[in-house]
C-alpha cells in the first residue's frame, strides 16, 4: 500500500513551481501516492498527483473564510499519512489535523510578519497590528506541528526557536528543466538587446525604476507576470520607458523558459524592505542556471552569499541611473556577460540546484517516520471531491 502525502494551499495557484513542479513531483518520484488539494477548475491526476480542486474567489475575505474550511473537509477524507500545507491562513487546519491525530508539516514560503508589513490591500495603521497577529499565531500553530519546512536558512533559523523540528528546502532551480533549453552562449552576433524580468511584478520589486533605466535606450524589456496592484499597470503605462517594453502577462513555465532564451540579462531590483532583506528570490537562481549573467539589487545578505560567484552585478535598486550603467556595461561586453553567465550556471550545478535539496526533503520525511519505496505510481482516482 503506497504512502499518502497530502499537499494543502488555499493561497498558490495549481503549478505552483515550489509545491507542484518540485516537492510535489519530487515524492512521486520516490514512491509518495501525492494528493494535492489547491485552487483548479477540476478534479484531476496530473504527472501522478492527484489534484483535489479549491473554488476560485474573487474576493479575498471569502477565500480567507471558506476555502480551509472546505481544505480541512478534504483532507480528512484522503486519511493521509501526512499532511504538508503551505499558508499561515491554514494554521486552524493544522491544528485541527493535528488533533484528529495526523502528522502535520508547515511550508514557511516567506518571513510572513515581515511581508506583512508592505502588503498594499492592507491598511497602512493596521499592518504591525496584523503582523504581530499573524507572529502570534504562528508560534502558537508551531506548538503542534511535527516539523517546520521553510524557503530560506534565515527563516529556518527564525523558526528553530518555536520548533526544533526545522530544516529549511531551499528554492533552488530544477535543472532538468534547463538542461533541454539549448539556451543561447555567447551572443556577440545578437542585434537586439533583451534583458528580462520574470516574477511578481510591484513597486518594492523596482519595477518604476527598471522602466526609467531602459527610458531612452535601445534596451528592450520584457516583462512576466502578475502586475499588483492591478491600478499599477495603467501607472507604468504611463512611464516614458513603457515604449521599450514588451509584457506578456502571467506565463507558463515554456514561455517563461523561452523569454530567458531571448534575454542577454536577469534582472532583480528588490527594494531593501523589511521582507527582502533576508529572501533568496528563486529568479536570481533561475536567471544563473540558465546561464545569464544579473544585475540585483546591492542588498548586504545576497552580496554575502552570492558576491563571490562573480555572476552578479550589484546595484543601488533606487537609482535608475546607476541601473542602466550596470545593464549597458554588461551588454557592451558580450565576452564578460558569457563569463558571468558560466559561473553562475557552474555554481548552480554543483550547489545551488533543487535536486540537492529534494534529498533533503525525503529524509525529513523519513525522519518522521514516513517511508516509501519506488514503486509505479500510475492509478486512477477513487474518491471524487466534485
Amino acid at each position: 500500500m503506497l504512502v499518502s502525502i497530502t499537499h494543502i494551499s488555499t493561497v498558490h495557484p495549481a503549478f505552483d513551481v515550489r509545491i507542484f513542479h518540485k516537492e510535489c513531483r519530487s515524492l512521486i518520484n520516490h514512491g509518495f501516492k501525492v494528493n494535492l488539494i489547491i485552487s483548479h477548475n477540476k478534479e484531476e491526476t496530473i504527472d501522478g498527483i492527484h489534484i483535489i480542486p479549491l473554488p476560485f474567489f474573487e474576493r479575498r475575505i471569502k477565500r480567507i473564510l471558506i476555502k480551509p474550511i472546505l481544505a480541512f473537509i478534504y483532507a480528512l477524507k484522503l486519511r493521509s499519512n501526512l499532511y504538508h500545507f503551505h499558508d499561515p491562513e491554514l494554521m486552524p487546519v493544522g491544528i485541527m489535523l493535528k488533533l484528529f491525530g495526523k502528522k502535520v508539516i508547515y511550508d514557511v514560503h516567506e518571513d510572513v510578519p515581515s511581508q506583512i508589513m508592505d502588503k498594499h490591500w492592507i491598511l497602512p495603521h493596521l499592518r504591525y497590528f496584523v503582523s504581530t497577529i499573524v507572529k502570534a499565531i504562528e508560534k502558537f500553530g508551531c506548538l503542534f506541528f511535527d516539523g517546520i519546512v521553510t524557503a530560506t536558512p534565515y527563516v529556518k533559523n527564525k523558526f528553530l526557536k518555536m520548533n526544533k523540528n526545522t530544516i529549511d528546502i531551499n528554492n533552488y532551480p530544477l535543472m532538468i528543466e534547463f538542461a533541454g533549453l539549448k539556451l543561447d552562449g555567447k551572443s556577440k552576433d545578437k542585434k537586439e538587446k533583451i534583458i528580462c524580468y520574470i516574477g511578481a511584478i510591484t513597486k518594492a520589486r523596482g519595477i518604476v525604476e527598471l522602466i526609467k533605466a531602459v527610458e531612452g535606450t535601445d534596451i528592450k524589456l520584457y516583462l512576466a507576470g502578475t502586475i499588483a496592484p492591478r491600478s499599477l499597470l495603467e501607472s507604468l503605462k504611463k512611464e516614458e520607458g513603457w515604449k521599450n517594453v514588451t509584457y506578456f502577462g502571467q506565463v507558463n513555465r515554456n514561455k517563461a523558459f523561452s523569454i530567458l532564451r531571448k534575454a542577454q540579462i536577469g534582472i532583480c531590483l528588490f527594494h531593501p524592505i523589511a521582507n527582502h532583506l533576508n529572501c533568496l528570490p528563486n529568479k536570481l537562481f533561475e536567471y544563473m542556471a540558465a546561464s545569464r549573467p544579473i544585475v540585483a539589487s546591492s542588498i548586504p545578505y545576497w552580496k554575502k552569499l552570492l558576491g563571490g560567484l562573480e555572476s552578479i552585478s550589484f546595484v543601488d535598486p533606487l537609482n535608475p541611473e546607476k541601473i542602466r550603467s550596470a545593464i549597458q556595461a554588461l551588454i557592451s561586453d558580450q565576452e564578460k556577460c558569457h563569463s558571468m553567465g558560466q559561473n553562475g550556471l557552474k555554481a548552480v550545478k554543483e550547489i545551488y540546484n533543487w535536486e540537492s535539496e529534494e534529498k533533503k526533503l525525503i529524509d525529513f520525511y523519513k525522519s518522521l517516520g514516513v517511508f516509501s519505496s519506488r514503486i509505479d505510481v500510475n492509478r486512477e482516482c477513487v474518491t471524487s471531491y466534485e
